[in-house]
């Protein structure tokens, strides 16, 4: 069951607040009777100053920084392709939102000019950096520090 129609541009509600609400409602431990498949956006870590130190510098796990802001139509586009890859791998990376209207010196920090940003962190230095939307095969390459070919298929034809 999804989340019903909440009439959140009416009321003045950003798209998170909606969200938020509508993982209130489908989840089964607030609301018995509805139940939560997957896990969402909502449930992956958000980082401000406050925390960075804990969740990325700390992370013993490769960390990938997704810089967002909740108005920008390509990073509602990223945002379940991230949700996909923290579902999947999470055991063996760390996802972690940064929003950079609230966490502007933060952005300022890693030198982010347009959003989406997507930076990778591993022990505690930025490995690997991509502005827009990337679909899940280039960002897990990000995440590996592997280069993926555009069309493998192509090479393959050629050394024949």
């Amino acid at each position: 069951m999804g989340c019903p129609d909440l009439g959140g541009a009416r009321r003045g509600l950003s798209i998170h607040d909606i969200l938020r609400l509508c993982d209130i409602i489908t989840d089964e431990r607030k609301l018995p009777g509805y139940t939560v498949e997957k896990k969402g956006v909502l449930d992956m870590i958000y980082v401000s100053k406050n925390n960075f130190d804990e969740e990325v510098l700390a992370s013993e796990k490769p960390v990938l920084l997704d810089f967002y802001a909740n108005w920008c139509g390509p990073c509602r586009m990223l945002a379940p392709v991230l949700a996909e890859i923290d579902r999947e791998y999470g055991e063996t990376y760390k996802i972690c939102k940064v929003n950079i209207d609230e966490e502007g010196d933060l952005a300022s920090d890693f030198g982010v000019m347009s959003i989406p940003t997507m930076v990778v962190m591993k022990n505690g230095e930025a490995t690997n950096k991509a502005v827009g939307f990337r679909p899940k095969k280039e960002i897990l390459a990000m995440l590996d520090d592997k280069e993926e070919p555009e069309d493998a298929e192509e090479e393959l034809d050629e050394e024949e």
